[in-house]
Order: C-alpha cells, then sequence, then structure tokens
C-alpha cells in the first residue's frame, strides 16, 4: 500500500508539474548539468529519489536491490509508462505500475510447474507476501 500511494503522489506531480520539468530537463540541456541550474535540479532529484527509498526501507531485506535502487526503478517505470518522456501524457493506474514492479510483466501459468529457483512458496518470495508494501 505504502509504495502505490508513493507512486500516486508521484504521479499526481508529473499531472501538475511534468511539462515544468520537461523544460528544466531542456535547461540543463543547454546549460550543462554542471550549471548552478543543474547541480539544483540533481539535489532535487536526489531528495525525491530519497524519499521513495524510504518507503521500500521498512522491507529493505525482502529486495532484491537496495531500497535506493528499487525507488529509481519504480521512479523510471512511472515517468516511462506516464509518457511525459515521449511527448504522449497518458493516465496510468499507479497500482498497475507497482504490480508490474513488484511482479513483472507476465502473468503467472496456472499449470507451471515450480522450478527450483521456484521452490518456495509464493507467500515468501519477495514481492508476494500478502503484508508487502504495496
Amino acid at each position: 500500500m505504502r509504495v502505490t500511494q508513493a507512486a500516486a503522489i508521484m504521479l499526481d506531480g508529473l499531472s501538475r508539474f511534468g511539462r515544468l520539468h520537461m523544460i528544466a530537463r531542456e535547461l540543463i540541456i543547454d546549460l550543462g548539468p554542471a550549471s548552478d541550474f543543474g547541480a539544483e535540479m540533481q539535489k532535487n532529484n536526489l531528495r525525491i529519489q530519497d524519499a521513495m527509498a524510504s518507503v521500500f526501507e521498512p522491507d529493505a531485506d525482502r529486495l532484491r536491490v537496495s531500497p535506493s535502487n528499487a525507488a529509481r526503478l519504480l521512479m523510471l517505470n512511472i515517468i516511462g509508462m506516464s509518457g511525459f518522456a515521449f511527448g504522449e501524457v497518458q493516465q496510468i493506474d499507479p497500482a498497475a505500475i507497482v504490480a508490474i514492479l513488484f511482479d513483472g510483466l507476465v502473468l503467472p501459468s496456472p499449470s507451471a510447474e515450480p522450478t527450483t529457483s521456484d521452490s518456495a512458496p509464493e507467500s515468501s518470495r519477495p514481492g508476494h507476501s500478502k503484508e508487502s508494501a504495496c
């Protein structure tokens, strides 16, 4: 639930300020990432990433990556799937983004035989607990 709520907040921010962020990125390209403006934007991006990482922190021992990398993956998925990076803004469900990040793109086959790497019960694998972060 925490991660879905964080994704919803980020999507709301993108819908309100996404175009402004695109303009800021163009300024960084023009001025250079080492410019005062570029450095300030980098600090802002790191603050957002740190806030998102704190959402993953309670489940750090169950993650395949660090909370910081989990936050980056979530942010990249949100930005990519929202369409802002491609100029075609789309309405997307935050829960769908989180489910794809946690569970992958492919639904489990009902007839699939567990393999040795899948031999643990689904509920004990990362991201599959009934009390998971999403």
